[in-house]
This record gives C-alpha cells, sequence and structure tokens, in this order.
C-alpha cells in the first residue's frame, strides 16, 4: 500500500522508487502485485482515480 500511495502521490516509477528508497523494477513488481490483487492498472489515469479515492 505504501508503493501505491507513493506512486499516486508522484506519477512516476521513478520518482516512486526515490521516495521509497527502492529500485524502480521492484516499484512496478509491486505495482504488479497490487492490479492482480485488486484488477485495478494505477498507471491508467481512470483507474489510479478509482485508486485514489478508494484508499482515502
Amino acid at each position: 500500500m505504501q508503493t501505491v500511495r507513493a506512486y499516486l502521490a508522484t506519477g512516476g516509477l521513478t520518482a516512486s522508487a526515490e521516495r521509497l528508497y527502492c529500485h524502480r523494477n521492484t516499484v512496478l513488481n509491486r505495482l504488479g502485485r497490487f492490479e492482480k490483487l485488486t484488477g485495478l492498472d494505477i498507471t491508467i489515469p481512470e483507474q489510479a482515480a478509482i485508486a485514489l479515492v478508494a484508499l482515502a
């Protein structure tokens, strides 16, 4: 969830990775796992908005 929130706040893999102090591929893998669990691909703006509202 921390990775998803960081991605939603920054809007990019590299910026999220820097914020979380991890490699950008780690962020990509975590977002992929989130997509498998929820069915939401937060790299798509409409689905990111749904995730943002759900996390609020």
